[in-house]
């Protein structure tokens, strides 16, 4: 067995979502069975590092989500005596602009969207690609399909919102779309 199967069957052992189905018979190379593909050929690497994108990227924006959503929360608990406030409410709420900040949340606020903060239109349009990247296995061809999948997205938090959204989140749509027109193209 050489040391990237040891690694396989290593891994597979220790997490249950993957498993290794050795195809000798056919061709002699190993085929691989995420919770999240159907059946994925290549070196182990590729496939765990894929799922592991995924969950990370997953991660970190729920974990952004919530920390956003829980200041204004609290803002609006503070401010407009909303106490149970639902994720719609939360958009909403911002979106009237009906409530005042404290200089430290301005100053928080402008770095987060500003050209190299995390909610910045390059780096949010660039996690979105990943995100894409990452769930489709780079597979280009289904780049129209994902970005149909952001603009549904797009919609729905205009919705929530309540209005047109900000400049800010406009720039990033155009340059999601720029960015999937660049992977389809490459």
């Amino acid at each position: 067995m050489d040391m990237r199967m040891e690694a396989v069957t290593a891994y597979s052992r220790t997490n249950s979502g993957m498993s290794v189905e050795n195809n000798t018979a056919k061709s002699g190379r190993v085929l691989m069975k995420t919770e999240a593909e159907t059946l994925v050929e290549g070196t182990p690497a590729a496939v765990y590092e894929r799922s592991s994108l995924i969950e990370e990227l997953k991660n970190d924006a729920a974990k952004r989500t919530a920390e956003l959503s829980s200041m204004v929360k609290d803002l609006m608990s503070t401010q407009a005596g909303i106490s149970n406030a639902s994720d719609d409410d939360v958009w909403k709420f911002l979106a009237s602009g009906n409530f005042t900040v404290s200089e430290a949340a301005k100053v928080k606020a402008k770095e987060l969207i500003s050209e190299d903060g995390y909610y910045g239109v390059e780096k949010t349009s660039e996690r979105i690609l990943q995100f894409a990247k990452a769930l489709s296995g780079g597979d280009a061809s289904k780049a129209d399909s994902l970005l149909d999948a952001f603009k549904k997205g797009y919609e729905q938090a205009t919705k929530s919102w309540g209005k047109e959204l900000p400049d800010i989140c406009k720039d990033t749509y155009d340059k999601v779309v720029e960015k999937f027109d660049s992977w389809k193209n490459e």
